[in-house]
């Protein structure tokens, strides 16, 4: 499981969790935020050429290595006590 799988995981049980119950909006606009760093971190992803040769940018490659170690351990961490965490994942 990666970071992102746990972390869209642990989204979906918060989400879940509060079916029945008076859930405030900024619980829902949470999950909608990290919903969505973890989408723009992914598309980033997805833009890196798998083969940088030459004079080839590697500022997307920074920023979503920054993201993945920083950001996503950020959001990681909240859930530290689950049993699915990993310790590789804390900064």
């Amino acid at each position: 499981m990666t970071i992102t799988e746990f972390l869209l995981a642990r989204i979906a049980e918060d989400e879940a969790g509060s079916i029945g119950t008076h859930w405030s909006r900024r619980a829902r606009a949470e999950c909608e935020a990290k919903r969505s760093i973890l989408e723009e971190i992914e598309a980033r992803r997805s833009m890196i050429p798998k083969h940088v040769v030459g004079d080839g940018d590697e500022h997307d490659e920074v920023i979503v290595e920054w993201a993945e170690s920083t950001v996503l351990a950020s959001l990681a961490a909240v859930y530290a006590d689950h049993q699915d965490y990993r310790e590789e994942w804390a900064r």
